[in-house]
């Protein structure tokens, strides 16, 4: 498409744990009418989330944590794979290292984790961008019992899966986290092209 979009004026409506921004935006369609509106959106820091197998039990991790936004929607217990937003000082990478470390206590090696896809968790209101990694661990990059950080109010329980039962839930409905969603869908995609 060869829209052109301008930001006419943009202000903060909100600041908090979020940010909220409203702007009014001039849209030029491809056949030169301008059309002008008004768009709110969550200003966001970016964030990872990473699929981990332990490769001596054969399992994969993923927390289970309290969600207050989907009360009323759903199991406010949400069963995820580890996440957490990127600090301005910090590299996906080494936020997903430190968030691995934290939510289930193991250190992964630089040399055992890589990227899978970069994505927009949702771009219709959201500015963040969302990595995803996979990453292998063993019993002896075991430093704690994880659990996440206590003063951001993280109170985590560690919960593993075999391959057989991750997908199991999967096709149950049973995961419904969509950044968990995705990445379970990406790592049986990748055993489908590596056959």
């Amino acid at each position: 498409m060869n829209d052109k979009i301008k930001i006419l004026s943009e202000k903060i409506v909100y600041e908090g744990f979020l940010r909220i921004k409203t702007a009014q935006v001039e849209h030029e369609l491809p056949d030169g009418t301008k059309i002008n509106y008004e768009r709110s959106k969550m200003d966001r820091e970016d964030a990872v989330a990473v699929m981990v197998y332990n490769e001596n039990t054969k399992k994969f991790f993923f927390v289970k944590q309290l969600r207050y936004p989907i009360t009323g929607k759903a199991d406010n217990y949400m069963t995820e794979i580890p996440a957490g937003r990127i600090d301005r000082a910090g590299t996906p990478l080494q936020t997903a290292i430190r968030e691995v470390e934290e939510e289930i206590g193991y250190r992964v090696k630089p040399e055992n984790i890589f990227s899978t896809i970069n994505y927009f968790s949702s771009p219709g209101y959201s500015s963040e961008m969302l990595y995803l990694f996979q990453a292998t661990v063993f019993e002896e990059d075991k430093v704690s019992d994880g659990g996440g950080v206590e003063e951001e109010d993280e109170h985590l329980e560690i919960v593993e899966f075999t391959r057989e039962e991750m997908i199991n839930k999967l096709t149950n409905g049973e995961f419904q986290d969509g950044k968990s969603v995705i990445a379970i869908l990406s790592y049986c995609l990748q055993e489908l092209t590596q056959k």
